[in-house]
C-alpha cells in the first residue's frame, strides 16, 4: 500500500488494539482470543504452525479424524495473552479479509474451546445438521442480533464475555455482548483500517 495509507493503517492499527486490549468487563481483564478460519487464506495454517513451534497454544477445534484430515482449513483457537506479536499479525495480515474474531473470556483456553466446539454444527428447520461458521465475521454480525435470548444463553454459556469483528466496511469494530439477558452491541469506528476485501 503507499506510504501514506501504510502510516494511517499503522496508526489505526494502534488506535485499534489500545481499544481492544482494554475493552473489558467485571474486576479484571478477560483473556483476549481469535478464533481464525484456516479456509480463508492458506497463509493463515502455516503461521499457525510457526506460533505453535514458537510456544503459542494453537487449539483446533475440530476433533478426531477431521482434525487431522481438514487441518489445513479447520478452525483455531489462540490466547494473545500479553503477547503482540500475534495480534499484530491478525490485524495486518487478517483485518478486512474475514479471518476470524475476537472472544473475551475468563475461562482457560480448553474450557472455552469445549464451549465453541458445541456450536460447530447447527440444526437445519428439518433437523439436519450444517457447518455454522460463527467464527466468519460475516455470519457472526448477520446472525447474533437474529438469535433468541434463550440461544444467546447457550451460545455465549458462562465462558463467553464478548465477540468482537471487523466491521462491514473494516473500518469500524464490532462488538457483541451477552450480559443481564440483553445483547448489547457497540460500533467503533477507525478509518484507517479500511481497504478493499480480497
Amino acid at each position: 500500500m503507499p506510504h501514506r495509507a501504510a502510516q494511517d493503517f499503522a496508526a489505526a492499527r494502534e488506535a485499534a488494539a489500545r481499544y481492544l486490549w482494554t475493552h473489558a468487563d467485571g474486576h479484571r481483564d478477560p483473556y483476549l482470543y481469535v478464533l481464525l478460519d484456516g479456509a480463508r487464506d492458506p497463509a493463515i495454517y502455516p503461521a499457525l504452525r510457526r506460533f505453535a513451534a514458537e510456544g503459542a497454544e494453537v487449539i483446533p477445534l475440530y476433533q478426531g479424524k477431521a482434525a487431522a484430515d481438514l487441518a489445513s482449513v479447520a478452525p483455531y483457537l489462540m490466547c494473545f495473552g500479553t503477547n503482540r506479536e500475534i495480534f499484530d499479525w491478525f490485524v495486518a495480515e487478517g483485518w478486512g479479509h474475514s479471518w476470524g474474531v475476537l472472544i473475551w473470556s475468563l475461562v482457560t483456553p480448553v474450557v472455552l474451546r469445549d464451549q465453541l466446539r458445541r456450536h460447530v454444527y447447527a440444526r437445519r428447520e428439518d433437523r439436519s445438521l450444517m457447518l455454522f461458521r460463527f467464527y466468519d465475521p460475516r455470519v457472526l454480525r448477520r446472525v447474533l442480533p437474529r438469535l433468541t435470548p434463550e440461544q444467546l444463553t447457550d451460545f455465549y454459556g458462562t465462558a463467553i464475555t464478548r465477540f468482537s469483528a471487523e466491521g462491514e466496511d473494516c473500518g469500524a469494530v464490532e462488538s457483541y455482548a451477552w450480559a443481564s439477558d440483553r445483547l448489547r452491541h457497540s460500533h467503533r469506528v477507525f478509518p484507517g483500517l479500511r481497504r478493499p476485501h480480497r
